[in-house]
């Protein structure tokens, strides 16, 4: 099917208003039209009737500060000022739109001057703020469901092993059903974290282009559309946040650097990730990692290397943390040392320690061990892995 583009730089005045006029009556948004020095409404698109409960007739002919409020004082002071004086407000958080049914909901605002002919308005555009994170929430949610189905897995396993070592199954026999569903589970973050950037990542980008061109349209109008490219401009904002958030969760469940760069580059960027999301001082110190270590043995280290960082986050209080690792004869020794409170011998046999078990079970899987030791002040955690 043809599709036929608009030539802005073409459009009459009359043909811009009726633009303009759609625009304000079709907005996502809730958008107040008023007189900046009686500051009464005079027009109210339908967004803004469904937000308020309000009706078309309920507003217009009212006074907008019966409708705006804010929670800092002389904050509605602050906005008349700033569009009086400079032409433009904007707050992301503070600002609340009066319900008829409801009460009051948190709002983003922005108010811009408009020169209309010989008039000057004010327009008032009122976000719910509940959609900045609608988005974050969803992928947090659907990451929230995979960490879910990762317990739910981990205690499964354990009541596995349980009932075959009742039933006198060899350790052999327990150890090989773990490293299956290990791996199964490894290739499923791999799945979700490649679908994720694949498709939603590139669905993001394709809609922040477009968003940009209208962007880039809008401002070839001049004053009337002034508010237009503003909004198109905030949405690429929230878009790219959104990227930011799909790149995140991507990450967490697979590093690519782990992939396609290797051990060492993948342990140095969980370090800085740490140090960076946690506040907690941590340093690498690295030696030597043979080429010919395979990449079950590269998770496996990976692996127990962020879930040691996981719980000194969680539980160790520590203020400064030392990652050490490096060959040691035919091995590779992954050494994580804590400042914080140490721990009780009674923790680690604790049936809900999943994650002290977790990392027993993946270098035992690997052919290795793993150990948590006491120091005077803090913990050390010891992972040996051998090469083949």
């Amino acid at each position: 099917m043809a599709v036929d583009f608009v030539d802005f730089e073409t459009l009459s005045l009359k043909n811009a208003r009726e633009m303009a006029l759609a625009l304000f009556e079709e907005s996502g948004d809730a958008l107040f039209l008023f007189d900046p020095e009686s500051e009464i409404i005079l027009n109210a698109n339908p967004i803004a009737q469904r937000l308020s409960g309000f009706s078309y007739e309920e507003l217009i002919g009212s006074r907008l500060p019966h409708f705006i409020r804010s929670d800092e004082h002389g904050g509605l002071s602050q906005l008349r000022r700033a569009y009086r004086t400079t032409g433009f407000f904007h707050s992301r958080s503070g600002f609340w739109l009066r319900q008829k049914r409801q009460g009051w909901t948190s709002v983003n605002v922005t108010v811009s001057r408009l020169h209309l002919e010989s008039q000057t308005l004010a327009l008032l555009v009122a976000r719910d703020h509940s959609e900045y994170k609608r988005e974050e929430e969803s992928l947090r949610k659907a990451r929230d469901e995979l960490e879910e189905q990762i317990q739910q897995q981990t205690e499964e396993l354990i009541r596995i092993k349980e009932a075959l070592r009742s039933e006198k199954y060899t350790l052999e026999q327990v150890r090989s059903l773990s490293g299956h569903l290990q791996a199964v589970r490894e290739q499923e973050r791999t799945r979700i974290a490649r679908e994720l950037h694949d498709e939603l990542g590139q669905a993001l980008t394709g809609l922040k282009l477009d968003i940009v061109w209208i962007r880039n349209r809008l401002a070839k109008l001049g004053e009337p559309a002034t508010i237009l490219a503003e909004k198109a401009q905030a949405m690429a904002n929230v878009i790219d946040n959104t990227i930011q958030t799909v790149r995140r969760i991507t990450t967490e469940l697979r590093p690519g650097v782990l992939d396609s760069l290797g051990l060492l580059p993948a342990i140095e960027w969980l370090v800085q990730d740490f140090e960076k999301r946690s506040g907690i001082s941590c340093s690498l110190k690295a030696g030597e990692i043979p080429s010919a270590i395979d990449s079950e043995r590269i998770t496996a280290l990976f692996r127990i290397l962020q879930e040691s960082l996981t719980n000194v986050a969680r539980h160790a209080q520590a203020s400064k943390v030392e990652v050490r690792i490096g060959k040691q004869g035919n091995s590779i020794l992954l050494e994580v040392e804590d400042d914080g409170r140490g721990f009780q011998p009674e923790d680690i046999v604790k049936p809900a320690a999943f994650g002290l078990l977790g990392m027993r079970e993946r270098a035992e899987m690997a052919g290795g061990t793993f150990d948590l030791l006491p120091l005077p002040k803090g913990t050390r955690a010891v992972a040996c892995i051998p090469v083949r």
